[in-house]
């Protein structure tokens, strides 16, 4: 990473303002060889190799931020970081789980914002579409499933998730509904925060805010689907 963050830079320096830049980073994708000098850096430190691979890139990242700080364009750009999946890097960890394997960090940098907030309400990836356009002053009509988190987030907001190609997730501040989208009904749904192992299905008691979830999958499911299948 620190030779394709290097490379990235030169790039930015002979783009032409305003720019918008993407780098997706694998090189640091666990399992993966981290570069002669670094593993030679930290042999002796007992931490799992997953965790040494995140060093590596976070010794990358202040590179390129103390470069980049020194640029014209350095001061009008907007940094937005976004784990593109889930990962645990405790090698003891087993089972993935339906709310923790969908939870990854989203980190929003303004340098010209002294601003230090932590949102704890569920956000989506779908968010960083909106967040983008908000910052570039787009203000046209387009249909979203995201909103912008430059401004405050709906403690009760929903988001939706993927665990396969039938089953989708609705998810709030306080439960987790599974549901086949194929079948057409609800397959699941857990008080997640207070049922750490979700073995608790709640499904088939009568909870106004299960209800809530589920009429929002349906409708979420039936936009989407409207959308996928027209251009209209």
């Amino acid at each position: 990473d620190e030779y394709v963050l290097n490379f990235m830079q030169q790039k930015l320096q002979k783009s032409t303002l305003p720019l918008f830049a993407t780098q997706y980073n694998i090189s640091t994708h666990y399992p993966n060889d981290l570069t002669g000098a670094f593993a030679k850096k930290t042999q002796k430190l007992s931490l799992p190799p997953a965790l040494k691979s995140m060093m590596y890139y976070d010794e990358c990242l202040q590179h390129f931020f103390s470069q980049a700080s020194g640029q014209p364009w350095f001061a009008n750009t907007v940094f937005i970081f976004c784990s593109d999946h889930w990962v645990n890097p405790d090698p003891t960890h087993t089972a993935e789980d339906v709310v923790n394997s969908f939870r990854i960090p989203i980190f929003i940098f303004d340098p010209v914002r002294n601003q230090k907030k932590v949102i704890s309400n569920p956000v989506s990836q779908l968010d960083i579409m909106n967040t983008v356009l908000t910052y570039a002053g787009i203000k046209d009509s387009i249909i979203s499933y995201g909103i912008s988190l430059t401004g405050a987030t709906d403690s009760n907001r929903m988001v939706f998730t993927k665990i396969n190609n039938a089953v989708y997730q609705a998810i709030n501040n306080k439960y987790v509904l599974g549901f086949n989208a194929e079948e057409g009904k609800a397959l699941y749904c857990y008080a997640y925060k207070t049922d750490l192992k979700r073995e608790r299905n709640i499904l088939s008691q009568q909870n106004a805010g299960v209800d809530s979830l589920q009429q929002a999958m349906k409708a979420f499911l039936q936009t989407a689907s409207g959308h996928y299948r027209t251009k209209n």
